[in-house]
């Protein structure tokens, strides 16, 4: 019963990492979207100085960044991962 304690232990660490990392997101987004109507006004109708440079040089890459992580999180399997079966009846998902 061991090996399944552990098990269930693990499923239930990886669920509270992607939900606490869900979250975590949700909350980004929220937070540009709040913000968006004072960009438009202060940062995309002022003349381009350093500071401007500075602020959609760090927040958009950090957008991006989400909105690839979250539509590729769990759309496709990894091309670093195999199915295979290295015992006789056990099959595991092995990641490389």
């Amino acid at each position: 019963m061991g090996a399944i304690d552990d098990s269930e232990s693990y499923i239930q660490t990886v669920n509270l990492g992607s939900a606490l990392y869900y979250s975590v997101t949700a909350l980004c987004c929220y937070d540009y979207c709040l913000t968006l109507g004072d960009e438009i006004q202060y940062i995309w109708a002022s003349k381009r100085t350093l500071s401007v440079l500075l602020f959609c040089g760090f927040r958009y890459p950090a957008v991006f960044n989400t909105i690839f992580v979250v539509l590729g999180a769990n759309a496709f399997p990894s091309w670093q991962s195999e199915y295979r079966s290295d015992h006789e009846g056990s099959e595991d998902f092995v990641l490389i």
